[in-house]
Parts: C-alpha cells; structure tokens; sequence
C-alpha cells in the first residue's frame, strides 16, 4: 500500500499479484491488498475485482469481511443475487452471532427494512450481549439522526442541570 501512496502504481500491482498467487492465492489478506490495489490503480473494472475478492471462497479459512464486501459489491448490480450470496456465507459460518449485525445492515443498506427489523429482534431476543448491535445496524440514517438528536438534546439537558447544582 505504501507503494501505492507513493505512486509507484506498476510496482503495487506487480508485488499484489505475486503475493496473491501460489500458496497464498486464495487467503483474505493477499486476496484484499490485491483487490484494493487493482481497484486504486483502475487497472480493471468493478467485476474483475469483485472476481478477486470471490478467490477467498476457495480458501481453506474464509474471511468474513470479505464475504460482506463482495455482497456490497454485487447489490449495486443485482440485490437478489448479492442477498442469496450472503445468507449463504451467513449459513456458512455458522450463524455466529458476531456476524448478526453486519447482516442486518446489509438488509437495511439494500432497502429490505421489513427484514432487518426482524432479524434485529430475533437477535435481541437470543443473543442479548448483541442486542444494541444488532438494533442499530437496523436503524435507517434518519433513525439513526432521530438518536443521535435525542441523545445529544438529553446530554444538554443534564449538563445544564449539573451547572446549577454544581456552580451555584
């Protein structure tokens, strides 16, 4: 990445492609450089990188964060297809409860809010240490400004209380 920085464009991507092959062309983090640095240097187009990132499929340790990147990336072309990829990487691993959020936003970044909300509170409900997670990963970006103006209108409030008690 630093060549990157740099400028020296060629040699970035020489070095990613020679770390993403042989032994280590499948793993997550020669997988991602390589992804990032095809992608920085515009050297091929948004399905040849999403075609880098699918390698860690066939890893014998998959990435979770990369599994959510390439459904990020095939919503902005087909939402269908990137929901069945990531309930099908959800299965995968197990269901985990980490995981919980990341599907829940996923849900309501491509527009199934219906969805997101209900797998919100089946997380609340079976997974407590999740529960805030998982409820704000449903909150769309005006719930999440309703909160947020709530919140900070409720600090002002205790702040001013605590200024007339305290400087009296």
């Amino acid at each position: 990445m630093d060549l990157l920085i740099a400028g020296d464009r060629h040699t970035a991507l020489k070095l990613a492609k020679q770390a993403a092959s042989g032994k280590t062309a499948n793993d997550a983090t020669t997988v991602r450089t390589l992804a990032t640095v095809v992608d920085e240097t515009g050297s091929a187009n948004q399905n040849a990188v999403t075609d880098i990132l699918l390698r860690n499929l066939k890893a014998p340790e998959r990435s979770w964060r990369i599994q959510v990147d390439i459904a990020n990336r095939l919503s902005m072309t087909d939402r269908a297809k990137a929901r069945v990829f990531l309930d099908q990487q959800f299965q995968y691993f197990g269901k985990a409860p980490k995981l919980w959020p990341d599907v829940i936003a996923f849900y309501q970044r491509t527009g199934d809010d219906q969805l997101s909300k209900q797998m919100a509170l089946a997380c609340a409900a079976a997974l407590p240490d999740y529960r805030n997670a998982c409820v704000t990963a449903s909150q769309s970006a005006a719930e999440l400004a309703q909160v947020k103006a709530k919140t900070k209108a409720h600090v002002t409030i205790v702040t001013e209380q605590m200024k007339k008690k305290w400087f009296k």
